[in-house]
């Protein structure tokens, strides 16, 4: 790469959930250059084609972006021990371990639990209410007793793992310092050990109970289960949030699903493209030999960033992308991203969001913000988009 970067990215923060104006032209530009906060200048990718692009071919090599110079919002780099950052074949070896559980006959398995523990949530938040915080009440505690769930966690440390994964939760919204963040990370590094230890002790259910009847070494046991945890807690706490803001926001949305559920499964797939979950990206990819894409040249060592907010708002795949349509059919949305690398949780995500969205409609059938719109606040880091506290009544 060669002069100075145009842009600094993320782009200036746009309103509430609405993406940057911008992106509507660097889509049709092209790739751009721009600078993040840590790291090396990198390329910025917009347009959905050159998004999938991006994702799909292995000419962009996620794990050769591993390092010091990675562009990054976060000061720390990333862990070259998780699934997210591995190529293939080391890829497909680590995730087929963990696979089966995130199926949809596995994620199957967890539908009454989930319910059950939306039930109890929602019971809690009737009982202290109205108004209540739809964020504090269901979205941040419940991916965390899912997983607790999941992961085969016992119940008398379950209150401790939902704490951590809470701090966790600060780190990707940047409401911690860098050394608060390093801390979580042992925390749970450390957490995850003594679980995989006591299932080698006593074995149970759950996945790291399979894992280690599987075979796998602590050490990539507790990697795998790190990965599960980071990549399936947060983002789904912070777009459970982000759905009930956009639909307590167009109010005739909210009411269409009242008056037919069935809607729900087709309006989540629908949210999922309309809601920008990340300002930034948090997985660059580093060119392997020069590519051609868009009118620019991008050089072998060059590294490339994507725009999953900007490419679920394209013109040129979605009509009309920036209404919310929930009936939009087909939806061949990135919100879980694309190609290799697509979110292994995301069966486990939809479950969750499109439990929650059914139990609120079927019990607040009159739900509405208690604060003024302009009142909701957000989080104020660079990675993730989310509301900070959604106060509701009923």
């Amino acid at each position: 790469m060669t002069g100075a970067p145009e842009l600094v990215f993320p782009l200036a923060d746009a309103h509430a959930l609405d993406p940057d104006a911008r992106f509507r032209g660097l889509r049709d530009e092209g790739p751009v250059r721009v600078r993040l906060p840590f790291g090396s200048a990198a390329w910025l990718v917009s347009s959905y084609e050159h998004v999938r692009t991006v994702l799909g071919d292995r000419r962009f090599s996620r794990a050769d972006s591993l390092g010091a110079d990675e562009p990054r919002v976060v000061p720390m780099p990333q862990r070259a021990n998780l699934i997210l950052n591995h190529d293939e074949p080391e890829h497909s070896r680590l995730r087929g371990l963990v696979a089966a559980a995130f199926t949809r006959p596995g994620v199957r398995r967890l539908e009454a639990v989930t319910e059950a523990f939306v039930a109890g949530l929602l019971d809690r938040l009737s009982a202290q209410g109205p108004p209540g915080d739809l964020v504090s009440a269901v979205a941040a505690p419940l991916p965390a007793l899912v997983m607790a769930e999941l992961l085969g966690v016992p119940g008398e440390s379950r209150e401790e793992f939902v704490e951590l994964t809470g701090s966790l939760l600060a780190t990707a919204l940047a409401r911690q310092t860098a050394e608060q963040t390093k801390a979580a990370g042992l925390r749970l590094w450390e957490g995850l050990g003594d679980l995989v230890r006591e299932r080698r002790r006593s074995p149970g259910t759950g996945l790291v109970a399979d894992l280690v009847r599987g075979g796998v070494s602590d050490e990539e046991a507790v990697a795998l289960c790190a990965t599960v945890v980071i990549a399936g807690h947060d983002a789904t706490t912070m777009q459970l949030g982000n759905f009930c803001y956009q639909l307590l926001t167009a109010p005739r949305q909210y009411d269409r699903l009242v008056a037919d559920p069935g809607l729900i499964e087709n309006a989540v797939e629908e949210l999922m493209r309309f809601s920008p979950l990340g300002i930034s990206t948090a997985f660059p990819r580093r060119v392997t030999e020069d590519v051609e894409l868009g009118g620019a040249l991008l050089r072998e060592g060059d590294y490339v960033v994507v725009a999953l907010t900007a490419a679920n708002r394209d013109g040129e795949v979605f009509d009309r992308p920036d209404e919310l349509e929930l009936t939009r059919r087909p939806n061949p949305h990135l919100g879980f991203g694309y190609g290799l690398h697509r979110c292994l949780g995301a069966q486990l995500a939809l479950l969750q969001l499109r439990v929650v969205l059914h139990a609120l409609v079927t019990r607040f059938p009159g739900l509405a913000l208690a604060v003024p719109v302009a009142d909701v606040r957000w989080s104020p880091g660079l990675l993730a988009r989310s509301a900070e506290s959604l106060p509701v009544r009923w």
